[in-house]
């Protein structure tokens, strides 16, 4: 029997190699320190940079039923070809032998063997004595039951006895060679979910374990048929080449181990939504939701890392009031988590808008909403800092002041809003409020008073959701302004705040004896700034020319009118090869409202297919959207729970 020293090898102690020094005795735990630091490293390795699992091309522990079904047996397979005759025991080895790794430890199988004639099964003649010699317990049969039972791998390793192996005796001087330890494997099985855990009945101290497969049985019949077996295994193990990353997904290596630049979604759900016609998104995610309903606007921004959101809801008592709420990029269920932020209190408080000023060291926001029928605003350091701020009084005349947008440009930040006059008196009215460089609220100023009026077109009555106007500033420090005119046409005005120079394009649409309205500014500079707004039955476009200083023919968007559909609030972002995607909301009388989108090539100038972007119970609308990184970030509100919630979703355009 073999005398060894117990073994010395720790791997806490983070030893990786065994030094011999002169005129130091060899002893026997020395060399063995050595071999056990090789295998730990080997096995490290294997367990964590490897995994769990048969490698590519190689079927082994295949769990099959026996041809004809057998009682209460089943055939494990090797899951190689067998050795041609003279092949020599290392190319066997290497090449004719199934293997699984379990645990960093490497089980080999070298042809099919039933379940029942493995030597440590009860049906095989010397079981027990088996089960003494390889210091484990016997293989029991099959459970009767009607049930599931769990086949796995059993995995350890023990020393090997020279009576076991003649050849680890000297036949010549009569003594022992080094001893052998040797790998030991039994497939198993169990009535539970998972394989034997720490604390377990059948759990064996040294063991590793890996499940392979499942068994549906039927105690009225005990035989093992193929479609109760279902196959557990992970297959196909194999480190593939560092250029696989670089030809999927345009990135090194080293940056994808890092966690960068990795897709939204995976690529086979990319490539399904792609065959199906679709946009590929993640899934929708919900913001802050509340039995009540809520009401988006454009009062979205992004601080770095983090998405703001602003909106109105009557969640409290019943009356509408703004709340803002953030989370962090990379943690997309924060949205729904997080507790929103009620940022007015009061009658009533809707319709905000939110610009961001560049203090230090993180941006301040400001957000001007409508307070019953004048309009407001305040300022924090911070998100959380608004609802003690002060309300501030944009404008408060007598007549209705509704639909507030603000908009910063320099040390400016300018407020549209819709002033509902007496009689044919209604304007488009603005106030400019100038910061100095600490942009301190005590030090700012206004620049126009509560009175003053971008245009004299008198927009019709607007309806209960936005759409009066949008605004938006342009490079040079412009801000465009598009509004519905009395005559349900589009008009558009160019403000230099700055300076204060207006500049009034009226009734610039095409003349079709539709009802326009919801108009959207968007910039493609530096060459066009498009206005889109919504027709009687489609959206409907017209560019103004940057270079040559003139307005271009209007006309309507392909793909975006349907005889029995309402197509409405459009809204268009620029991506990275300059191509145009207009989203829009499309209400289907048959299949209620969602979002669709098409894009605008900027090369030939056409307009794709329209894709529908979202699809769910009810109805889908209000989009806004920003482009970032190749992905549209989509924002939409739904009532799929059967009040309106606030939603977002990203919608991938390049990998």
């Amino acid at each position: 029997m073999a005398v060894i020293t117990p073994d010395s090898f720790n791997p806490l102690q983070r030893y990786v190699s065994v030094r011999l020094q002169q005129g130091v005795p060899i002893v026997d735990a020395d060399w063995n320190e050595t071999e056990d630091i090789r295998r730990f490293e080997l096995r490290a390795y294997l367990k964590w940079f490897v995994g769990d699992g048969v490698p590519y091309g190689s079927d082994a522990f295949l769990i099959e039923a026996i041809s004809p079904p057998t009682q209460d047996d089943f055939v494990i397979r090797a899951g190689v070809p067998s050795a041609p005759g003279g092949t020599s025991n290392i190319i066997t080895g290497l090449r004719h032998m199934g293997r699984c790794i379990v645990d960093g430890l490497d089980a080999v199988i070298e042809a099919d063997i039933h379940f029942r004639e493995q030597a440590l099964h009860v049906a095989a003649a010397g079981s027990s004595d088996t089960a003494d010699l390889y210091g484990t317990v016997q293989i029991p049969e099959l459970p009767v039951l009607d049930g599931t039972l769990l086949v796995f791998l059993d995995v350890w390793d023990r020393l090997v006895r020279p009576d076991e192996d003649p050849s680890l005796i000297y036949v010549d001087i009569g003594t022992e060679s080094c001893a052998r330890y040797r790998r030991e494997w039994a497939v198993r099985v169990r009535n539970a979910g998972n394989v034997p855990q720490p604390g377990d009945p059948d759990f064996e101290a040294g063991h590793s374990y890996y499940a392979l497969a499942e068994i549906a049985r039927v105690a009225a019949d005990q035989h093992v048929y193929s479609n109760q077996i279902q196959d557990l295994r992970e297959q196909r193990l194999l480190t593939p080449p560092a250029t696989l990353i670089t030809d999927l997904l345009g990135t090194t290596p080293e940056r994808y181990r890092r966690g960068l630049d990795r897709p939204v979604i995976s690529l086979r759900r990319a490539v399904n939504a792609l065959l199906r016609g679709q946009l590929p998104s993640s899934e929708d995610q919900v913001i802050a939701p509340d039995p009540e309903n809520d009401f988006p606007t454009r009062a979205i921004a992004r601080v770095g890392s983090e998405t703001i959101v602003v909106w109105h809801s009557d969640r409290v008592a019943s009356t509408s009031q703004v709340f803002t709420t953030s989370w962090a990029v990379d943690a997309p269920t924060e949205a729904e988590t997080n507790t929103p932020i009620q940022i007015t209190s009061g009658p009533s408080a809707n319709l905000p808008s939110i610009v961001l000023l560049p203090t230090l060291p993180e941006p301040s926001p400001l957000v001007v909403y409508q307070t019953q029928s004048n309009i407001h605003y305040r300022r924090a350091a911070a998100l959380a800092g608004l609802p003690a701020a002060s309300e501030e009084a944009v404008s408060t005349q007598a007549e209705s002041e509704e639909y507030p947008i603000a908009v910063r440009t320099g040390d400016i930040v300018t407020v549209f809003w819709y002033w509902n006059g007496p009689g044919l008196n209604d304007h488009i009215r603005y106030r400019r409020r100038q910061y100095d460089p600490t942009w301190d609220e005590s030090a700012a100023v206004w620049l126009d008073g509560e009175t003053s009026d971008l245009s004299a077109l008198r927009p019709r009555n607007p309806s209960t959701s936005p759409g009066v106007l949008h605004a938006a500033a342009d490079s040079s420090g412009r801000i465009w302004v598009a509004f519905r005119t009395q005559t349900n046409n589009i008009a558009v005005a160019r403000l230099t705040p700055a300076t204060g120079a207006i500049e009034n394009w009226t009734d610039i649409e095409l003349d079709s004896g539709t009802s326009d309205q919801q108009p959207f500014v968007f910039l493609e500079e530096p060459n066009n700034v498009w206005i889109f707004w919504r027709g009687d039955d489609a959206i409907y476009h017209q560019p103004f020319d940057l270079v040559a200083d003139s307005w271009g023919a209007a006309a309507q968007v392909p793909g975006t009118s349907g005889p029995t559909d309402e197509n409405e609030r459009p809204n268009a972002i620029l991506d990275e090869d300059g191509g145009v995607w207009l989203l829009w909301s499309r209400d289907d009388v048959s299949a209620g409202t969602d979002i669709w989108t098409v894009r605008r090539d900027p090369h030939t100038g056409g307009w794709s297919e329209p894709r529908q972007i979202t699809a769910s119970l009810g109805d889908n609308d209000h989009a806004y959207a920003f482009m970032e990184s190749g992905s549209i970030w989509l924002f939409f509100r739904s009532n799929r729970g059967g009040q309106f919630d606030l939603y977002f979703k990203q919608l991938i355009t390049t990998i």
